[in-house]
């Protein structure tokens, strides 16, 4: 999500593996609030969304495909 040629760096690594190895890939889908909160506090849970959106601001900044 944050490589610009995200497909081409995985096509890479794989030609860069052992015959019969493996690559494992993980992203994070931070395209919405997909946030589950369950708090005793509502100001932390206020806090928790505003540094989700920041993050979301950041990632988008440097061009993150958040989808």
């Amino acid at each position: 999500m944050h490589l610009p040629q995200a497909r081409a760096v995985v096509e890479r690594l794989v030609c860069a593996l052992k015959p019969g190895g493996r690559l494992l890939t993980e992203a994070c889908d931070l395209s919405g609030p997909s946030l589950l909160l369950t708090t005793a506090r509502p100001e932390t849970a206020g806090l928790v969304v505003k540094a989700w959106r920041a993050a979301q601001a950041v990632l988008s900044s440097i061009g993150a495909d958040l989808a």
